[in-house]
């Protein structure tokens, strides 16, 4: 629903749309959801944009803001760790959302957040480094999502020379054509071998990655995640409590 209102024609639309859709892929990597790699480019080309309108401009900015809320290690929820409504949370959202009344409410989408982390404390509310969990899942379905690189290589403007003669632009067709035969053969090996080099590396990081994940107390745990959570035996400390949304050591 929320993607062809990105590219409606009116920019309120457009504005609200894109916030929406920041706040659906929250915390989402490429291998759970491979729409996110394709939004966080569309936010970066909206923003490198000259001539476009300020209301989408500050949606993409709010939308960016969203997706690496705390640094990645927050999350927007309105509930508290035991399923009740949490009345800051909400309260927050509701003022959030009337943004486009005057833009300093964008503010208050910092009450929603919540961090997204198992910090497991003894009886003293201490953190014990020993204490340890397991996550039955491949490391890439809940990583950080790599950022954005910029591109390096900056467009060749094309200049046109004038020719003043026939005799000019036949001794440029001539280099051409010599330049295409010496370069022809040796050229499209290269890039041939560069791609399947890449791809190689990519599927041999994919066979070499392991299908859980050993994480130390305290660490990064999504909600997606925590099905996928599974104490140790071997620990010191085992969990006094396990419900849903949070755990006790």
């Amino acid at each position: 629903m929320l993607e062809p209102l990105v590219n409606d024609a009116v920019d309120f639309v457009r504005q609200g749309a894109i916030i929406a859709t920041a706040l659906v892929l929250q915390q989402a990597t490429v291998a759970q959801e491979p729409r996110v790699e394709k939004f966080r480019k569309d936010l970066d080309d909206i923003v490198n944009k000259k001539h476009e309108d300020p209301l989408v401009r500050l949606g993409v900015l709010i939308a960016i803001g969203i997706l690496d809320a705390g640094g990645r290690n927050a999350n927007t929820t309105l509930l508290s760790q035991f399923g009740y409504p949490k009345m800051m949370a909400c309260a927050g959202m509701t003022v959030f959302t009337q943004l486009w009344y005057w833009f300093p409410l964008v503010h208050f989408f910092s009450l929603t957040l919540s961090p997204s982390a198992l910090i497991g404390v003894n009886k003293d509310l201490r953190i014990p480094k020993s204490f340890q969990f397991q996550s039955n899942a491949k490391p890439s379905m809940f990583d950080y999502p790599p950022h954005i690189k910029p591109d390096d290589k900056k467009k060749q403007v094309k200049t046109e020379t004038v020719q003043l003669s026939i005799t000019q632009k036949a001794k440029a067709r001539a280099l051409k054509k010599q330049a295409e035969k010496e370069g022809a053969e040796e050229a499209p090996k290269e890039e041939k071998m560069d791609v399947e080099e890449n791809k190689e590396k990519e599927e041999q990081k994919k066979k070499d990655e392991p299908p859980f994940k050993i994480c130390d107390n305290h660490s990064r745990v999504l909600p997606k995640q925590q099905e996928y959570i599974v104490f140790l035996d071997d620990n010191r400390y085992t969990p006094v409590l396990k419900v849903k949304r949070i755990f006790f050591a």
